[in-house]
C-alpha cells in the first residue's frame, strides 16, 4: 500500500530539487481598504447596497517561482446606503497567488476559497436581516511596488482590488458580494 506513494516520492525528487532560481520562503501581507457591495437577506430579499471598510492578512510560503500558497483571514464591515442594516462579515480562506506574466512580475492574481459567513443586522423593524454561514469563495489583483531597493527578500507595496463572494448556503438565502479597493502591505523573506 506505501509502495504507490514511495515511488511517487522517489519519481518526484527530481522534480522538487534545487532549480536555482533564488531562494524562496514565506510571506506576510496585510492590507486595508474601502468597501462595497450587496447583501441578500433572509428569504433571498434584495437587502440593497453598503459601503464600509475591510482588510485581510495572508501568511504563506513561495511554492515555485511565481506562485505562493497561504492562508487568508479577512473581513468586511458596512452600512446600507438606504441606512437599513448594517453588514459584517469574516471568514478563513486558503489563498494561491500567481505571477502570471515574466514580462510584468509585480502583477498578482489571488485565487482563494474557504468558510466563513456574515450577519444583516435590521436597524429597525421590518429592515433586511439575516445570517449566513457556508463557502467564501474570492479573486484579486494587486501590482507590488519595492519599499527602497527590495530585491527577493524585502517589503512591497501593492494597490489592490478584491472580489468577494459569500453565496447563500444552508437553510438562509442569506449572501453577499464585497468589491474592496485598497492598499497591500507585504515582506517576503525570499521569492524567485
Amino acid at each position: 500500500m506505501h509502495r504507490p506513494l514511495a515511488l511517487l516520492l522517489l519519481l518526484a525528487g527530481p522534480a522538487l530539487a534545487d532549480d536555482g532560481a533564488g531562494a524562496r520562503g514565506f510571506f506576510v501581507a496585510g492590507g486595508v481598504g474601502f468597501t462595497s457591495g450587496t447583501a441578500d437577506a433572509t428569504d433571498g430579499v434584495d437587502a440593497g447596497t453598503w459601503i464600509g471598510t475591510g482588510g485581510h492578512l495572508r501568511v504563506g510560503e513561495e511554492l515555485i517561482d511565481g506562485l505562493t500558497l497561504g492562508l487568508q483571514f479577512q473581513g468586511a464591515y458596512g452600512a446600507a446606503n438606504s441606512g437599513d442594516f448594517d453588514l459584517g462579515m469574516g471568514s478563513l480562506l486558503v489563498d494561491v497567488g500567481w505571477r502570471p506574466f515574466t514580462r510584468a512580475p509585480a502583477l498578482q492574481v489571488h485565487l482563494a476559497t474557504g468558510l466563513g459567513g456574515g450577519e444583516v443586522v435590521a436597524e429597525a423593524d421590518g429592515d433586511p436581516e439575516g445570517a449566513g454561514v457556508g463557502a467564501v469563495h474570492a479573486l484579486g489583483l494587486s501590482w507590488d511596488f519595492p519599499f527602497g531597493d527590495a530585491g527577493p527578500r524585502g517589503a512591497y507595496w501593492s494597490p489592490s482590488f478584491r472580489w468577494v463572494f459569500v453565496p447563500p448556503a444552508l437553510d438562509t438565502e442569506v449572501g453577499f458580494h464585497v468589491f474592496t479597493l485598497g492598499v497591500d502591505f507585504s515582506w517576503y523573506s525570499g521569492r524567485g
